[in-house]
């Protein structure tokens, strides 16, 4: 019997208050520690990841705040979560392709200290569920992390998880459904549920198909380049023309970011489909590019400089210099893709955009003062019941319509066409 009278429920409340009490307490103690360490690790984490570049979708961190600790620790009945949960430090590198998992589990490796790892997204062991997939490495910072500036974090366990862009869309709502705010899904729901995760892995494989397809037009672009001139009925291509132009112009600083694929694009477009095509016109135009390039350098005050162009440069002009309606195509089909834009985007009616300009081109035949503003603008639009007349401004000024003037001469022959005024 209990001589205070209060029994073992007394006991047991007692002994709760104090440990959420000192739960409290420890974590306010330790929390700058924990600040430190996801700094340091996150440091770390983006600079490993750096080599993958765009595949890289996000890399970021948190520290577990006191309430999900003390959520966590009641629902799995911890004594000592502080010490328990190696995931209060969390990271997390998600990835655009299921195949890059692999590579970014031993780039973890390469630069962390790890524990364990626990793999949910290739250890499932029941082929017909499909659930929550993740990479989960229990890891501390490396050896090389020492001095004072590491005193109290080197020993510190932490978590990083590793996903891709489709795992984590299922996990986050999936987890904010069912897991953090512990709803009950019921159960005819459930089948849809999971059906979701199985959808999101199809693609997820999917995705990796079509990413490992382009990366063997690239390996074959790169091997046909290595074993010397790449074969001229080769189809166009960003990865042929990137070979091709390392071919061509092996003295031109290469291009490698988006602009080849957008040339590849526009030789197509322009019936340019072979690198042989390429390579004629490449040759045909090149005296007038490499005039072009002298022309320049003479220009900018550097007569005694070598190179202007990169090796896609020197080809794009070479290419417009064989035929001059290249760069024409190309100005076109710009200013086609910009109108389409500025339509889609278009915050009113196309009715009261033409009675708009039909408005300034009257007052600009009579008394219309532009006084490089859009007051004439503001006005008209004022007057139009339901306007947003700041989200129109926005507008306007996007594509080039700074002024009451600017509307007439920039915008209304972006949108309207070419020669067109509000009356036709």
């Amino acid at each position: 019997m209990d001589p205070a009278g209060g029994g073992d429920s007394t006991r047991s409340a007692a002994r709760g208050l104090w440990s959420s009490r000192r739960l409290t307490r420890e974590y306010n103690v330790r929390l700058s520690v924990y600040e430190k360490l996801e700094h340091e690790a996150l440091f770390i984490l983006r600079g490993a990841c750096g080599k993958f570049g765009d595949r890289i979708y996000s890399v970021k961190s948190r520290v577990k705040s006191l309430d999900s600790i003390t959520q966590k620790a009641q629902r799995e009945e911890m004594v000592a979560p502080l010490e328990l949960m190696h995931d209060i430090v969390g990271l997390r590198v998600v990835c655009l392709y299921r195949s890059d998992l692999g590579a970014l589990r031993d780039t973890v490796s390469d630069s962390f200290q790890v524990l364990e790892i626990d793999d949910k997204a290739g250890g499932q062991s029941d082929p017909t569920v499909f659930d929550y997939e993740s990479v989960h490495l229990k890891v501390t910072l490396p050896a090389a992390c020492g001095g004072p500036r590491y005193e109290g974090l080197i020993d510190q366990p932490f978590e990083i998880q590793l996903r891709t862009l489709a795992m984590d869309s299922w996990a986050t709502i999936s987890h904010d459904l069912s897991y953090k705010k512990g709803w009950d899904i019921p159960m005819e729901l459930q089948r849809d549920f999971h059906a979701i995760a199985a959808l999101l892995h199809l693609a997820d494989k999917h995705f990796d198909d079509v990413y490992k397809h382009v990366n063997k037009q690239r390996e074959a672009a790169m091997t046909a380049l290595s074993a010397g001139k790449p074969r001229l009925q080769t189809k166009v291509s960003p990865y042929s023309v990137a070979a091709y132009l390392r071919w061509k112009l092996p003295e031109r600083k290469p291009v490698l970011d988006d602009s080849v694929g957008e040339f590849s694009q526009s030789l197509l477009s322009h019936g340019i489909r072979t690198l042989g095509a390429l390579d004629r016109q490449v040759d045909s135009g090149m005296p007038a590019a490499l005039e072009l390039e002298q022309t320049i350098l003479k220009g900018v005050g550097e007569p005694g400089k070598q190179f202007w162009f990169a090796d896609l440069g020197l080809a794009r002009r070479a290419v417009a210099a064989a035929d001059p309606s290249f760069e024409a195509d190309k100005t076109a089909r710009a200013t086609t893709m910009l109108r389409a834009s500025a339509i889609e985007s278009m915050p009113i009616t196309l009715d009261v955009f033409t009675a708009l300009v039909g408005s300034l081109q009257g007052e600009a035949s009579g008394a219309l003062k532009c006084e490089g503003n859009l007051d004439q603008t503001r006005a008209f639009l004022s007057a139009v019941r339901g306007v947003d007349v700041d989200a129109v401004v926005q507008w306007l000024e996007e594509f080039g319509g700074y002024c009451d003037c600017e509307v007439i001469y920039n915008v209304a022959p972006l949108v309207l066409g070419d020669g067109q005024n509000a009356s036709g």
